[in-house]
């Protein structure tokens, strides 16, 4: 986990404040600080009819010694 460097997450869900803010400390919660750059991007729909969340991550792996 503390090789992502950013996570772009598509979930189904409103652009409130309130949405926002709760998946933005979702997001936050599972790194260790400062962790990677992350992104929320509400939609109304995703690929699959009861899919509620879509996860993209980049990492760079450590290189070998």
């Amino acid at each position: 986990m503390d090789d992502i460097v950013k996570v772009t997450t598509f979930y189904k869900g409103s652009a409130s404040a309130h949405e926002l803010h709760k998946n933005l400390m979702i997001r936050s919660n599972a790194f260790t600080k400062p962790g990677p750059a992350t992104s929320g991007i509400p939609v109304p729909h995703l690929v699959y009819k009861h899919m509620m969340i879509e996860i993209e991550v980049i990492a760079i792996a450590p290189s070998a010694p």
